[in-house]
């Protein structure tokens, strides 16, 4: 229920507050290299009087492309050829509660990993950032999937299943 509320929160502010767009620099230079993987390249030439197309947050020397590093906008580029990446972190975001329940399940039971999904999704940075084009809520998403691996193969160090 708390990943189901982080979800439909994210999307709802994701759709009605910020309007499915990119409104800081870094969120255009991601989606702008989303696009770009999109359409199967890492950069484009620059444009004809590029001077005019200097935006921060994007390299414009010859060819045209984000500064950041392609992880994130790898994620989003999917979601760019469905149509959607407005949707993309208001699901990271419902996943990284999954992943915190089954954090506080792993370390100290069911009933804290119940609290700490509920936890989680009571947070406001957490509900904004997943309803944002910013990276947060995919770096939170994988930081949780590490710990979660980590403290798993503390308990039990094997390559192999248990």
């Amino acid at each position: 229920a708390a990943a189901a509320f982080v979800l439909v929160f994210g999307a709802l502010f994701a759709w009605f507050v910020f309007e499915r767009a990119p409104h800081i620099h870094d969120e255009i230079s991601y989606r702008f290299q989303a696009r770009l993987i999109a359409s199967g390249r890492l950069s484009a030439p620059s444009p004809c009087a590029r001077d005019f197309f200097d935006f921060p947050h994007t390299i414009n020397n010859g060819r045209w492309y984000s500064m950041y590093t392609f992880g994130y906008p790898l994620l989003l580029a999917a979601a760019v050829l469905l149509g959607a990446p407005w949707l993309l972190n208001p699901l990271l975001g419902a996943l990284t509660i999954l992943l915190f329940f089954a954090l506080g399940r792993e370390l100290y039971g069911r009933a804290t990993g119940v609290l700490a999904a509920l936890l989680g999704a009571a947070s406001i940075w957490l509900l904004l950032m997943s309803s944002s084009l910013m990276n947060h809520a995919s770096s939170l998403l994988f930081a949780s999937l590490f710990l979660l691996c980590l403290f798993r193969s503390l308990r039990a160090p094997s390559l192999r299943t248990q």
